[in-house]
C-alpha cells in the first residue's frame, strides 16, 4: 500500500503491485485517505 499526497494536501491510498517482470505496475485500487490515515502521513512526513 502506498500514500500519496498532492499540494493542496490531498492524501490517497493505492494499492498496487508489480507485474513479475517488474516493468509493469498494477493500480489495484485508489481512495481519499480517512482523517486518520492523513493525520499518520503528514507526521510521518515531517519526522525529520
Amino acid at each position: 500500500m502506498s500514500t500519496c499526497a498532492s499540494m493542496r494536501a490531498n492524501v490517497l491510498v493505492v494499492r498496487h503491485c508489480y507485474r513479475a517482470d517488474g516493468d509493469v505496475i498494477r493500480i489495484i485500487s485508489a481512495r481519499k485517505a480517512t482523517k486518520a490515515e492523513s493525520k499518520e502521513y503528514w507526521r510521518y512526513c515531517h519526522e525529520g
